[in-house]
């Protein structure tokens, strides 16, 4: 074979895209900006619900404490942006302890570091009568992320609901701040009372 059909051959192998025409409009549809997608979920075991516009992947994690690692249940679900809620039920009771701000404190700092992050703010909050926390955490390469998220405390259970998105973050269906606040607002517990 001569370099010359090796060259043919090659050059017949090779598919090129054809060029976009001047009429080709392609458009990007967040699925956070179609209200269709928004559907409550629901968590038996988990005793919460919360809205969510596209359809949660679950994993086991381990999460660890003074008294050694204890299941962490993670629900995720990520479309340019992530939206997650996840609970771990620790050995003793944390809600109304004196030691439960301490708890608190040191699950922010622990996503805090975890990120290599940088807390911006931070308030005490109540979810159905349960204490936590809400707090922003900025990130990322030139810090570019947002996290936002709550700490939610009842009884022996801990409760971590957040979104991330990079801070510029723009679509023409609607703002990832708006989607942020709807699926944080959205967290209902669904049993108040933890055993």
């Amino acid at each position: 074979m001569t370099p010359s059909t090796v060259l043919a051959q090659k050059s017949k192998s090779r598919r090129t895209k054809p060029a976009p025409t001047a009429i080709e409009v392609i458009t990007e549809v967040e699925p956070q900006s179609i209200a269709e997608n928004w559907k409550i979920f629901t968590s038996v075991e988990g005793r919460f619900s919360i809205t969510t516009p596209g359809g949660f992947i679950r994993y086991l994690r381990t999460a660890q404490s003074a008294d050694g690692p204890v299941p962490m249940y993670l629900f995720t679900y990520f479309a340019n942006a992530e939206y997650s809620i996840s609970y771990a039920d620790y050995l003793s009771v944390i809600e109304g302890n004196d030691r439960m701000n301490l708890f608190l404190d040191g699950v922010r700092d622990s996503g805090v570091k975890g990120i290599n992050g940088r807390l911006l703010d931070e308030k005490e909050i109540t979810v159905d009568g349960h204490p936590g926390r809400a707090y922003r955490i900025e990130y990322g390469k030139n810090r570019n992320q947002l996290l936002v998220g709550r700490n939610v405390v009842v009884g022996q259970r801990l409760y971590i609901v957040a979104t991330t998105y990079a801070k510029k973050a723009s679509s023409t269906g609607g703002s990832y701040a708006e989607w942020s606040q709807r699926f944080l607002d959205s967290f209902k517990l669904t049993t108040t009372s933890v055993t």
